[in-house]
């Protein structure tokens, strides 16, 4: 090919997948790509995931598609987008070798057939041939089609994670006060005590079987309260009662029959079990076979009883000064009425109410505790909080004598246990001998405990066993006095904890994606600029055959050596016009 007027400038093609434009913008594609995956790997990692749900396979399409289906749609057209790139990077390879200032060998030129090459061994024959368009272009194809396209199926995983809000709470300071509880506080809560005990029913809200919280929730202006979740953290206020227990000590009376009982704070009391209870007929009902003497006989006799509801109290036995004191007792009968007296376990308990300042954490759901910290020493139960002489009395008399609406159903005073007590061995009866009925406090401590009756002759088991139960008491009545639905409330600071499932990016798979598209995107300005700088001597676009023919119509030389080829093989057309160097030239009114 000659090479006519050759200073003359003349405006070259080039096709549009080579111009700036185009390649500047697959740049910020590559690199928008890798902000958008940074910025969302710093979101995951921050808050533990990008999207929230329970399930996150029930999430609805609309929310689901963005990390299911539109990254790989994204890969794919990428994908196909460098495709195009490719090929017209491989299509006008041999145009550019031919624009070289001495042309190309026919070998590098006009027998070039990358568009037909396996792809992955392009850039490998591209690099060895110094083709370096072809060899980034095929480069980038490569790492998009085989490593970005499958790679990026790996950015997205679910996980379980627990995340923690800090929000603002409001802790109730509402509460029935002690001096209108005598006419407002119902027996609900003995009837939930022992429902509680006996039949396993759920604890109520903000109360373990040991201890009542202070109401908290989150304010309602920073957190949806109609959907709750998780758990709910925030400084509140403990309260629960301690039982200080002794065991017995028996003494006797001077110039009587019979033991006493006495205590260290003062207490002797004389009418306790003494074991000469035999088993079989009760000699003070003996037309009630249902209060037959069983194994064992049980006991509990506290101090008040102003109105003369209970079979035995302490008030008449213990100074003024123990009026919290109550005496418990257990002890295994005669089976025969010859046989010697039997041993009694008796201890004398009274407790300490206080109040105590922890960090609490409860079921968003449920509002049961899951768990307490103490942050604050015992404090002593404020003496307007809670009337703890009713309460007491009310473990003693059994009833309190007066009315509160509300009370009648199922009764007005505490339930008596006999269901659970008359399923075991301990008699239904109570004294010592067996004249009264067994208290309603020996059913609730055996119901807490759950123990077989021979535990209980061990003084530290029966002692445990009533500190349970008056917990349980306690902390249910407690709950009714602070239950006022947060018509006051003090401010705090809280957390709301969740564990729930998440969608979540995955460090390495992101890591490797970002490299392929650094890669990329080095590998498109490179293209950019051997696109920019290369000669090229073709004015039109060569994809049609007229369009070739158009280029050599004119040239006789060349078409009389290629005019022979029509029947050769492949390797004997290489072996003609292999070595042989061909050029384009444009002078600038024609190319050949």
């Amino acid at each position: 090919m000659d090479n006519v007027n050759e200073g003359l400038e003349t405006k070259t093609w080039k096709p549009s997948a080579l111009r700036a434009p185009v390649l500047l913008l697959t740049i910020t594609i590559c690199w928008s790509l890798i902000a958008v995956l940074q910025v969302l790997l710093v979101r995951s990692q921050r808050d533990n995931g990008i999207v929230f749900a329970p399930r996150i396979s029930d999430l609805p399409l609309r929310r689901s598609f963005l990390y299911l289906y539109f990254p790989t749609i994204i890969a794919v057209i990428f994908s196909i987008y460098w495709a195009w790139i490719d090929l017209e990077t491989k299509r006008m390879e041999p145009y550019y070798q031919l624009s070289k200032e001495q042309g190309a060998l026919g070998k590098d030129s006009l027998l070039l057939h990358y568009p037909f090459d396996f792809v992955p061994l392009v850039p490998l024959k591209a690099a060895r041939d110094r083709h370096w368009p072809v060899f980034w272009a095929s480069l980038a194809v490569v790492l998009v089609t085989l490593g970005l396209v499958p790679t990026q199926a790996g950015i997205f995983s679910t996980q379980t994670v627990t995340r923690n809000v800090t929000l603002p709470f409001d802790r109730s300071t509402a509460f029935l006060p002690a001096k209108d509880q005598a006419s407002n506080l119902t027996l609900r809560f003995a009837q939930s005590t022992y429902a509680i005990a006996a039949l396993n029913e759920t604890l109520t809200q903000y109360m373990a079987r040991n201890y009542t919280l202070t109401p908290i929730r989150p304010k309602p202006l920073s957190f949806d309260t109609s959907k709750p979740y998780g758990n709910w953290s925030s400084p509140t206020t403990l309260y629960s009662v301690d039982l200080y227990c002794e065991p017995a000590i028996v003494g006797t009376r001077p110039g009587r029959a019979g033991v006493t009982v006495n205590s260290t704070n003062g207490c002797s009391f004389s009418q306790g079990l003494d074991g000469n209870i035999t088993m079989g007929a009760n000699k003070a009902w003996p037309e009630s076979p249902v209060l037959n003497n069983k194994e064992f006989t049980a006991m509990y006799v506290g101090y008040w009883n102003p109105l003369g509801f209970a079979d035995y109290s302490l008030d008449a036995y213990c100074p003024s000064t123990s009026n919290t004191t109550f005496y418990a007792a257990i002890g295994r009968n005669k089976a025969r009425d010859i046989d010697a007296v039997q041993n009694v376990t008796a201890i004398y308990c009274w407790p300490t109410y206080y109040q105590q300042a922890v960090m609490a954490t409860v079921d968003a759901v449920t509002l049961e505790p899951s768990m307490v910290e103490i942050t604050g020493e015992k404090e002593p139960l404020a003496s307007h909080l809670f009337n703890t002489s009713r309460l007491e009395q009310l473990m003693s008399a059994k009833s309190l004598g007066d009315e509160v609406r509300g009370d009648l159903l199922p009764s007005k005073s505490v339930p008596d246990y006999f269901d659970s007590i008359g399923r075991t061995n301990l008699s239904l009866s109570s004294g010592p001998n067996g004249a009264g009925m067994v208290q309603p406090m020996v059913g609730l401590a055996l119901a807490v405990s759950n123990l077989p009756l021979e535990d209980y002759l061990d003084w530290k088991v029966l002692a445990k066993s009533y500190a349970d139960g008056y917990r349980l008491m306690f902390a249910r009545a407690m709950r009714d006095v602070l239950d006022q639905g947060f018509q006051s409330s003090e401010d705090v600071t809280g957390w709301v904890t969740d564990t729930t499932e998440a969608v979540v990016l995955e460090p390495v798979f992101v890591y490797i994606v970002e490299g392929f598209l650094g890669a990329v995107s080095i590998a498109t300005i490179a293209l950019l600029y051997l696109s920019v700088t290369r000669t090229k001597n073709i004015r039109s676009n060569p994809s049609t055959i007229a369009a070739i023919m158009a280029i050599v119509a004119d040239n006789e030389p060349l078409l009389a050596d290629v005019g022979g080829l029509d029947c050769c093989t492949m390797e004997g057309i290489k072996e003609h016009l292999g070595h042989k160097r061909y050029k384009l030239v444009d002078d600038g009114a024609s190319v050949g």
